[in-house]
């Protein structure tokens, strides 16, 4: 079992699961659906739900985005009519 947003925890299992040989072998991976996303986080909307361009911005910049990542994201993004 790994902590699902942990890339090297991932990437560890993974490794590991290579080395086992003749049976199958699985990998549990605990996440958050929408994680570090305030306003989605772990709720079922997460999966589907639409942003304004005003939460793009928001969320990106609470992940850590670049000014430019951020620009070029809500440039792209369709709001609901």
């Amino acid at each position: 079992e790994v902590d699902g947003h942990s890339v090297a925890e991932v990437m560890q299992a993974f490794d590991e699961a290579r080395t086992v040989k003749g049976k199958p072998t699985f990998i549990i991976a605990h996440t958050i659906k929408g994680k570090g996303i305030a306003h989605v986080a772990d709720t079922v909307e997460s999966h589907s739900v639409s942003f304004t361009k005003a939460q793009v911005e928001s969320t990106l910049r609470s992940l850590g985005c670049s000014p430019g990542e951020i620009a070029d994201a809500v440039a792209h993004t369709k709001e609901a009519h």
